[in-house]
């Protein structure tokens, strides 16, 4: 049958078109129940960009317009780095954010904040950056210029080369790690060129000899390792090389006799060893061998018996402090009383029977310290009456028997 002269024109002409221009595929209709789920893929996958993550297959709620364009930050998140496991999956912190946090210091005297005491001598200079557990070092690098005095990163979790590297760029004077849980040498070595005098590493829980190393050749004034549980006698010896003042130990709770060797040859003055619950006569002995030290920091001692107080009085110290105690006896008073100090603090007895009070009455030193001490008897008040000691210290006494005992 002969096709008529119309229908072949169109023929022709499709036929022209589709060869100049090309043929756009006729699209799946969605709604036809025998159209395949694999043919509408493909179809989209050809026809239209790939769906996002998250986003439905069906070409048809894919949106017209562009996406909108990503935020940019003041400064880039930066490429990492190959010594940083950090990964920052937000914001990258800028000077502005810096400023922010400076401006935001909470109240210098807040009573739920153990830190703050510490906020208070740092006064305007406090830069507090909490709720940071991740800081990549180009963020850190930031703190280089900060006019900060105490820059507290209390909940930063992780520590690397690089990071320690760009944060002892910090120009202050106090920096907080409290809760920083690992510290390895590479990072302990690149720290410990921080200029500053005051270290917080309260979330150390152990040390190694390695670390210990790096550290003690870090120039500051105050070390504070109040994490610590155990001191290992290698790791004590590295510390003993430490040039600063003031090294804080308060959690560890035992040490051998050759851990307290090492840290008698130390050169600073202020030990804190508040972890100890128990002092033998022996380790007292060893202790008591710290010539150069001023003040020795024993306010976890719950008892002190004679012989152990009678080493500690032959150290050659200043301060004693001893305020773990609940009560002392009569001979281990009486075996304090040669000691050739100035300051004796017992704040945590509450009562004091007449023979304690009688010879600790004895002692020649400038300051007997029992602020704790409340309901005393006559005999007592009468043996320290009697005292040789140039102060003594009891606020918590009644109005009525400081006045007895000639305090106020």
């Amino acid at each position: 049958m002969p096709v008529p002269p119309l229908r072949l024109a169109c023929v022709v002409a499709l036929v022209l078109t589709c060869g100049t221009l090309g043929c756009e595929p006729t699209r799946p209709d969605p709604s036809n129940s025998h159209t395949s789920k694999t043919q509408t893929t493909q179809t989209a996958t050809e026809d239209e960009p790939a769906p996002l993550l998250g986003e439905e297959s069906n070409p048809a709620a894919l949106p017209e317009t562009p996406p909108t364009a990503p935020p940019v930050y003041a400064d880039p998140i930066p490429e990492p780095h190959p010594d940083d496991e950090v990964s920052v999956k937000r914001p990258f912190l800028t000077r502005a954010d810096i400023e922010a946090y400076a401006a935001a210091r909470p109240a210098l005297n807040d009573p739920t904040d153990p830190r703050a005491l510490h906020f208070a001598e740092c006064g305007e200079g406090l830069l507090l950056l909490d709720g940071l557990r991740n800081l990549a070092p180009e963020e850190l690098a930031l703190l280089g210029d900060s006019p900060a005095m105490c820059l507290y990163l209390d909940d930063l979790s992780a520590l690397n080369t690089a990071a320690a590297k760009a944060l002892a760029t910090f120009p202050g004077d106090r920096l907080s790690l409290a809760k920083l849980p690992l510290l390895d040498p590479e990072a302990a070595t690149q720290l410990a060129t921080w200029s500053g005098r005051w270290l917080f590493l309260d979330g150390l829980s152990t040390l190694d000899a390695a670390t210990a190393e790096a550290m003690a050749k870090w120039t500051g004034a105050v070390l504070s390792l109040n994490g610590l549980e155990r001191l290992e006698t290698s790791a004590a010896t590295a510390l003993a090389t430490w040039s600063g003042f003031d090294l804080r130990l308060n959690q560890v709770a035992r040490l051998n006799l050759d851990a307290v060797d090492a840290l008698t040859k130390w050169q600073g003055t202020l030990l804190h060893l508040d972890g100890l619950r128990a002092l033998e006569a022996e380790a007292a002995a060893h202790l008591a061998s710290w010539s150069v030290g001023l003040r020795l920091y024993l306010n976890g001692l719950e008892s002190l018996d004679a012989d152990a107080a009678a080493h500690l009085a032959s150290w050659n110290g200043t301060q004693l402090h001893l305020n773990g105690l609940k009560a002392i006896d009569a001979a281990a008073a009486q075996a304090l009383v040669p000691w050739d100090g100035r300051y004796i603090s017992l704040d945590g007895i509450t009562q004091l029977d007449a023979d304690a009070a009688q010879a600790l009455a004895q002692w020649k030193g400038e300051v007997l310290s029992l602020n704790g001490l409340r309901n005393i008897d006559r005999h007592t008040v009468e043996a320290l009456s009697n005292r040789a000691v140039e102060f003594l210290y009891a606020e918590s006494l009644d109005p009525v028997t400081r006045a007895a005992l000639r305090l106020d």
